[in-house]
C-alpha cells in the first residue's frame, strides 16, 4: 500500500504530522508544528553537547524485528554541541559531531537548551526546519509549515522536489485545499490537516475515495511492528526493510483506492 500511496502522495515528504489542529480547506493562519521524528535525548551541560538518540525498527539476518527505543549503536546517535550561545540574541550553532560549521538556530524557550530552536537560515521560507528538545520527552525533528495556502505551497514544493514524479507536469494548482491533474479531470482535496491525521480525497472517472494519513514514529513499538506488518504483506523479497518506506498509516477503502489508482495508471499509459 505505502508505494501506491507514494505515486500520488508524493508531498508526505513535506508533511509529517502537526501538533497544532489547522484547516487545509481555508488554509492555514498560524505555525504549524510538523513532527519528522522522534527520540530520546541526553543534555551534557558541562560541554553543551546534546546527544540524540535514535530508535531502532529493523531486520535482523534472521528475519526478525527488532526494535529498541534507543539505539546503541553510533549510527543510532547525533551529537549536537552548541557553540557561540549569544543570550541577547538568544541564537547560536548547533554543530554535529564531525562537522565543522553549522546554521544559525533562534532559540525559543525558558529552560536552556529544552524549547524550539528554529533554523535562521529559513526564515524566508514556507517551511522552517527546527529542533524541540524536552527533559522528560526527548527530541522532536521539526518542520514548520507558516504559509496561509497548503496547496498551493505544496505544489512548489514539489516541483523543486521531485523532477521525476508521478503527474507532477499535470499538477494544478484549483484552490488553497485542492489540486487537480489529468487534464483537470483528477482531484486532489485536502479535508482535514490537523494533529493526528492528514485527511484527503482523491477523484478520477467517476470513482471518489476519502483516505486519511496517519505518521508513525519508529520510537514507539506498535507503531514499529504495524510497519513491519506492512512490508510483509507487500512480499518485496528482493528488498530490506526500511521504516522510513512505511512510517505513513493508511486508513481508507482499499479496495476504493486500488481500482482508481488502476484507472490513473491505465490513462497515464494511453497519454
Amino acid at each position: 500500500m505505502k508505494r501506491k500511496i507514494c505515486l500520488l502522495l508524493f508531498f508526505a515528504l513535506v508533511l509529517g504530522c502537526s501538533e497544532e489542529s489547522s484547516s487545509g480547506t481555508s488554509g492555514l493562519a498560524n505555525e504549524t508544528n510538523l513532527i519528522a521524528d522522534k527520540g530520546e535525548l541526553v543534555y551534557d551541560s558541562s560541554d553543551s553537547v546534546l546527544t540524540l538518540i535514535f530508535p531502532v525498527c529493523r531486520e535482523n539476518a534472521a528475519g526478525n524485528l527488532v526494535w529498541q527505543k534507543q539505539g546503541e549503536s553510533v549510527s543510532s546517535k547525533k551529537v549536537l554541541v552548541i557553540k557561540n550561545y549569544n543570550p541577547l540574541k538568544k541564537t547560536a550553532r548547533l554543530v554535529e559531531l564531525g562537522e565543522d560549521d553549522s546554521d544559525v538556530y533562534r532559540y525559543e524557550g525558558n529552560n536552556f537548551p529544552y524549547g524550539l530552536w528554529k533554523d535562521e537560515s529559513d526564515v524566508s521560507e514556507v517551511v522552517i526546519d527546527a529542533f524541540w528538545f524536552d527533559e522528560k520527552e526527548g527530541f522532536k525533528d521539526v518542520e514548520i509549515y507558516r504559509g496561509d495556502c497548503l496547496a498551493k505551497d505544496l505544489l512548489e514544493e514539489l516541483e523543486d522536489e521531485m523532477d521525476n514524479g508521478f503527474g507532477i507536469d499535470d499538477l494544478k494548482y484549483k484552490n488553497c485545499s485542492e489540486l487537480t491533474f489529468l487534464n483537470g479531470k483528477g482531484l486532489l482535496k485536502i479535508r482535514d490537516f490537523s494533529s493526528e491525521v492528514l485527511q484527503l480525497a482523491l477523484s478520477y472517472d467517476k470513482i471518489a475515495c476519502d483516505f486519511s494519513l496517519k505518521k508513525r514514529y519508529a520510537v514507539y513499538e506498535e507503531d514499529c511492528k504495524e510497519a513491519y506488518e506492512e512490508y510483509l504483506v507487500d512480499d518485496l523479497s528482493d528488498e530490506y526493510f526500511e521504516f522510513d518506506d512505511y512510517d505513513l498509516e493508511f486508513e481508507g477503502d482499499e479496495d476504493c483506492f486500488t481500482e482508481l489508482m488502476l484507472k490513473i495508471y491505465v490513462h497515464t499509459l494511453l497519454e
